[in-house]
């Protein structure tokens, strides 16, 4: 048996950021990981996505080029090229992250799959580890629906499984409209791939606000197939070829795929860490409730758990993992006080064409609020967009009245990666409607879309 301070589960983004704070506080401390390393954002997940984006990116502007008076020739994308590229630069990613797990000391380091024998125990291989605290950052994993699980006889891809392709599909099926389906499915047809994207729920992405979703739903369209709220009839394949039947308002019809993609979303890693032994009061969910805060588990006042990143089957974000990793290795590292760490402003991006973005309070938490002022600029008409030739795009600001505080906001725009960042440090300095649209701007500049919402914000206060 082995004892510690100390034990995180999970070499992630989250595990990665719990153990460094925690060493800040303790030196007897262990970080467990089964395998395989790397990170899933370096390894399946952001770097490798933006490296299949930015190759979309580049077709994209050649097939464009024409509408300038500029003529490159023929577009053709050499596929093999193209993912050997993505594979190259993906697996430096992953070699970066390697290299910082492999400087942690050897005697800090336990391989292998953990599960709870009791409250403060962790049996781990022929290994027992007994640890007075213990942080949970297990990550997640891809969800697959029963149904398509079912209808496709299991013969599916993930998006982990598009990264090691060697040719383009001709056509194929994406299931699920959320952030990794939308990014997959634009940059794929952007590629040349004739893209069929069907999901539930009306929305796209996390757009809560229906002007936007709606909106991100016209300009997808232009491009791809794309239905985010589709139902199924029968489906299943007929060798190589994956049937498909889509209910209508006259009936059904049927569509033919040689490829299928589901990205239906991710789920906590949970399920084999035996969490009924860990002392943690468990949802119905299977997560152990805890307090958003702290990131402290509910339950065994002796043996404290703490939950931090993916595991917690909430914001599924690298920035969320790694400031909920920070909490919960500091408040771990620190116990019995908890030092915490300052939330921040909510903030998501989806690398879509036009890209997509969310910062503070969503539109779906404030729409009831009496006191909500909208400040609204399509970049339909915006100088710079035009210019661009991307004058495509919603951006909607969420304000409280009389005060002219930003509580939020909802968009789909040229550069919305980065006008979300702005308003994400408008509102974390505690900037107003009203300040903001009095900043310095320069001209012609995607910025002033921005700056019309603001302003429109302000004359509604």
């Amino acid at each position: 048996m082995r004892t510690f301070d100390l034990a995180v589960i999970g070499a992630g983004t989250a595990g990665l950021a719990a153990y460094r704070a925690a060493r800040e506080y303790t030196g007897s401390i262990v970080l467990i990981d089964k395998g395989p390393l790397g990170t899933t954002c370096a390894r399946v997940g952001c770097m490798p996505s933006k490296l299949l984006i930015a190759a979309a990116k580049q077709a994209r502007t050649m097939a464009s080029a024409a509408k300038f008076g500029v003529r490159p020739g023929e577009v053709t994308v050499d596929a093999a090229k193209m993912f050997s590229r993505l594979r190259r630069l993906r697996d430096d990613f992953v070699e970066s992250t390697l290299q910082s797990i492999n400087e942690i000391p050897d005697e800090h380091w336990l391989c292998g799959a953990a599960r709870f024998q009791s409250p403060g125990r962790l049996k781990v291989g022929n290994d027992v580890i007994e640890a007075e605290r213990i942080v949970i950052a297990t990550g997640s994993r891809p969800v697959v629906p029963d149904p398509i699980r079912e209808g496709t006889g299991g013969r599916f891809a993930l998006v982990e499984d598009i990264f090691e392709l060697e040719e383009l599909p001709k056509k194929m099926v994406v299931f699920g409209a959320g952030v990794i389906g939308a990014e997959i499915a634009t940059a794929l047809a952007h590629l040349g791939v004739e893209v069929h994207c069907y999901s539930k729920g009306g929305k796209v992405g996390f757009l809560s606000d229906e002007d936007v979703s709606d909106e991100a739903l016209s300009i997808m369209s232009e491009n791809l197939v794309i239905d985010a709220d589709a139902e199924f009839g029968e489906m299943g394949w007929d060798g190589d070829v994956f049937r498909l039947e889509l209910k209508t308002d006259g009936g059904t019809r049927e569509e033919r795929f040689d490829y299928v993609l589901v990205a239906t979303g991710r789920e906590a890693a949970l399920d084999d860490l035996c969490l009924e032994e860990s002392g943690c009061i468990i949802s119905e969910k299977g997560v152990p409730e805890f307090c958003p805060v702290t990131r402290r588990c509910k339950g065994d006042e002796d043996m404290p758990v703490f939950i931090a990143g993916d595991a917690d089957d909430g914001e599924m974000t690298i920035p969320v993992a790694e400031r909920s990793g920070e909490a919960a290795g500091a408040n771990a590292g620190a116990w019995p006080d908890m030092p915490g760490v300052k939330p921040q402003t909510p903030m998501r991006i989806a690398f879509t064409e036009p890209s997509m973005a969310s910062v503070g309070k969503t539109f779906r938490e404030l729409k009831d609020r009496r006191d909500l002022a909208i400040g609204c600029a399509s970049f339909h008409d915006q100088g710079r967009a035009k210019i661009d030739d991307r004058a495509l795009g919603l951006i909607r600001l969420y304000a409280e009245k009389p005060s002219g505080k930003l509580l939020g906001a909802e968009m789909i725009a040229p550069d919305a990666e980065h006008l979300g960042h702005l308003l994400a440090w408008g509102i974390e300095a505690g900037l107003g409607v009203k300040e903001l649209s009095g900043y310095p701007i320069y001209h012609p500049v995607i910025e002033q879309g921005l700056m019309t919402a603001l302003k429109d914000a302000a004359s509604k206060l």
